[in-house]
């Protein structure tokens, strides 16, 4: 009998932007971060916004030179899961994600630095 591997809890943090350049503009482009709950949620939070800034501000240089943030949301659930509940919410808009970042992975470069 195959072991099963335990699956750890998530939690995300996201930020719903409008995004615009000279030749593009969107509204309501999320973009996630994703940290593996290891109990400490203040913490792992803070992580998984940190890494959401710093990918910004890459956006920001990169591609969007004006953006504005619409709504910070943070949740006890997996990054899929809250963007699903957040597309077929009552909000009526037309989410789009942009990216799901892994904060187990992005939070940790700094370390050791």
């Amino acid at each position: 009998m195959a072991k099963m591997e335990k699956v750890k809890a998530k939690v995300c943090a996201c930020q719903i932007l409008s995004l615009s350049s000279n030749n593009e503009n969107h509204d309501y482009v999320a973009v996630f971060a994703e940290k593996t709950n290891n109990g400490n949620l203040n913490f792992e939070y803070t992580t998984a916004m940190n890494v959401l800034e710093k990918e910004k501000k890459q956006i920001k240089e990169v591609f969007y030179p004006k953006m504005k943030m619409v709504q910070k949301i943070t949740a006890y659930t997996s990054c899929d899961i809250l963007a699903n509940r957040l597309k077929t919410s009552n909000l009526h808009i037309d989410l789009k994600v942009y990216e799901i970042y892994d904060a187990d992975i992005l939070g940790n470069e700094n370390v050791g630095k």
